[in-house]
């Protein structure tokens, strides 16, 4: 039954994906034929139905002709600078403007519809294709609205009856551990990230099963049935928003307790999981595309997989569970973090005796405000224990797995356990070498690559760009953007580094002081290896191999943005030219000083401005290519219009990072130049 409920699940999953991975559907085929020659073929019957249904259930996203649009709207989620709406039919559209401030109101609407675009960094983020896996294709432009109904968000009211008069804290942490919100828990987020431990904080099966134990114990003198007990968790249930880890965790405590009563333990955990996921999947097939779906239900295959080695001594289980459940974890985390911390199988052990405790004293602080004098010191110990924990793990920065290496490292890692649990120590030995070799191929996979790019970041309105050298032998950043409102050291640019598996950064160069090219500096070196800086245009010239950086602007200005440093360098047997935020008065002169340079890639001054990118100068260098380092609806109304003028009337092609989102220019091993519009 484990086997046949397997092959269903998957032939449904195959379904759901067909959609957009047509090629997928494909896959049934080979299932088929080996159900046929190994199985019932009856079952076979059941394999398509799945499949079937798996490819009719998942919502289509219309394509509208016209772009103007009116109707009736309900809000689905609110976040900080967006909301979430859904129509009558279905259609699902993101819009930034909140008129209604409480999620499940209804809104009669006039706008227009504005198919998104990409605008994230590359390996890191795609935006576009973020909101279409949860079925949104139109950003919502509202220019009229009446709120025909509103409702009060009894969820946040609770949440907030909870912890309301709670010191930040404390809130923090209960609305994280209790309630699944890391809203203003965002730092905490990332500290367990970091460890390796989050699956033990955010809210999952491990809490719902503390739960439901406490509350079997409590209430097993008058409650015959432990299936009561689970509607009493129905609320938490909601509290969570019906998360899916919480979901598959409440799915599989019903099954089990059916099993118990009334099926005499007909079947095993494989089976609820399967189903839980089938449930999971029919309630919203959208969540095939969720990181958290993928996550809950593959930690819990595997820890299913472990439980049922048998171990020689008890002594072995101790040590060895929590390993093998961290490499069953290791491409999750790679997917997560981009990098392994060599400790957490031990801080996961550890933290997994006391966070119970901790999940449990939270609930009694929400009912209880005025435990949170005793609560409090044990929480601000726990950040502490957090801090100290992060300065003593040994952190490898892997890079983002592919498809391959994920499968390759599954098989060989089902591979060890099938043969542990056979106790063939030869092949365990073998496989686990393998395993070994595998990850250390992963970490210096940069190192025995002999790719190079240029890879202009979007970091909205600001400058940045990562200049990567063949065998990860040099990275260079030149300009590192800044906001005020938005960290981007720690959002997008080191998230891309550690995708790469850049270790370091040799230099980071500053065309000069303006924040929008220096803001996010001092986060950069606080949370990443800087190893040497340089500032402004004092310098002249950077030699890395081969390739020569230069200065060309050595003059100054009164205007600091004329101090701006104007780099040219060769890679790739294409020259690029970074302008900083350098007026038409540097490129006059530029054109005098170097009237032979060669410009096969600039990036135009000052964010594409009216000030720089004169005719003059784009009809003298004529580049082979533009980018445009802007942010998107920009006060500042960059680029100009005068420069797509240019731009248009010398048939000069540009990308814009507000549009194209990153631009990655890069080597591939026979040095044909690939231009990638990737985000």
């Amino acid at each position: 039954m484990t086997l046949i409920l397997f092959y269903c699940l998957l032939c449904f999953i195959l379904g759901l994906l067909t959609p957009k991975l047509w090629y997928l559907g494909f896959l049934i085929i080979p299932i088929i034929v080996f159900i046929y020659k190994n199985q019932n073929k009856k079952i076979i019957i059941a394999l398509i139905i799945c499949f079937g249904v798996g490819f009719l259930i998942m919502p289509r996203i219309k394509t509208f002709t016209d772009t103007s649009y009116s109707g009736t709207v309900r809000v689905t989620k609110i976040y900080d600078n967006y909301v979430y709406l859904k129509d009558g039919s279905g259609n699902r559209f993101i819009s930034y403007d909140n008129y209604c401030g409480d999620s499940k109101c209804v809104l009669t609407v006039k706008g227009k519809l504005v198919e998104m675009d990409n605008s994230g960094t590359p390996l890191v983020s795609d935006y576009k294709d973020f909101l279409w896996k949860q079925g949104i294709k139109y950003i919502l432009f509202i220019d009229d609205y009446e709120i025909k109904s509103a409702s009060t968000n009894y969820r946040e009211v609770i949440i907030q009856c909870c912890t309301g008069n709670l010191s930040a804290p404390v809130a923090q942490f209960i609305r994280l551990l209790v309630f699944g919100d890391k809203t203003d828990s965002l730092e905490l987020y990332g500290e367990l990230k970091t460890l390796a431990v989050l699956q033990l904080f955010v809210v999952s099966g491990f809490h719902f099963n503390i739960l439901y134990l406490v509350l079997e114990r409590l209430t097993s003198r008058f409650i015959k049935h432990k299936w009561v007990i689970l509607i009493l968790l129905i609320p938490y249930l909601y509290l969570l928003d019906f998360s899916v880890p919480a979901l598959r965790a409440f799915i599989m405590l019903l099954l089990r307790c059916i099993n118990q009563e009334y099926l005499d333990n007909s079947y095993n955990n494989y089976d609820f999981l399967f189903i839980a996921a089938f449930c999971c999947l029919i309630i919203n097939p959208l969540n095939i595309y969720s990181f958290s779906f993928l996550m809950t239900f593959l930690i819990n295959f595997n820890l299913y997989l472990i439980t049922r080695v048998k171990f020689k001594k008890k002594i072995h289980q101790v040590y060895l569970v929590p390993l093998l459940t961290y490499l069953g974890f290791i491409p999750i985390l790679l997917y997560l973090n981009y990098e392994l911390n060599l400790v957490a199988p031990i801080y996961n052990a550890v933290y997994a005796l006391f966070i119970p405790v901790f999940y449990l004293v939270s609930i009694l602080v929400c009912f209880f405000n005025f435990l949170e004098v005793v609560f409090l010191p044990f929480v601000l110990g726990f950040n502490q224990v957090l801090e100290w924990s992060i300065n003593h793990s040994i952190i490898l920065i892997m890079g983002k797995p592919t498809i391959v290496f994920t499968v390759i490292y599954y098989l060989s890692y089902y591979y060890f356990l099938y043969n542990y649990d056979l106790k063939i120590k030869k092949r365990c030995i073998g496989v686990g070498v393998y395993l070994l070799i595998l990850l250390t191929y992963k970490y210096y996979e940069p190192y025995l690559s002999n790719n190079c790019s240029v890879t202009y970041i979007n970091v909205n309105q600001g400058d940045c760009a990562l200049v990567r050298l063949p065998y990860n032998s040099y990275n260079i950043l030149i300009d590192t953007g800044g906001s005020q409102t938005t960290d981007y050291a720690t959002s997008r640019i080191i998230p891309y580094l550690k995708a790469l598996g850049v270790k370091k950064l040799d230099y980071v160069i500053l065309s000069h002081e303006d924040f929008d090219h220096c803001g996010a500096l001092p986060s950069l070196k606080e949370h990443f290896t800087v190893t040497n800086e340089l500032h402004g245009n004092s310098w002249s010239s950077l030699t890395f191999g081969k390739t020569i950086l230069t200065n060309l602007n050595r003059n100054t200005y009164d205007n600091e943005n004329d101090n701006s440093s104007v780099i040219h360098f060769e890679l790739m047997d294409r020259s690029f030219l970074f302008m900083g935020d350098a007026s038409s008065v540097v490129e006059q002169q530029l054109i005098i000083d170097n009237p032979s340079l060669d410009v096969d890639v600039l990036k135009a001054g000052h964010h594409g401005a009216k000030t720089s990118s004169s005719y003059a100068f784009l009809e003298y260098y004529q580049p082979g290519l533009v980018i445009l380092s802007v942010g998107k609806n920009n006060h500042y109304g960059h680029p100009s219009l005068e420069v797509l003028a240019n731009l248009y009337h010398l048939q000069i092609p540009y990308y814009r990072t507000d549009y194209q989102g990153s631009v990655v220019i890069e080597s591939i091993p026979n040095w044909v130049i690939l231009l990638k519009k990737v985000s």
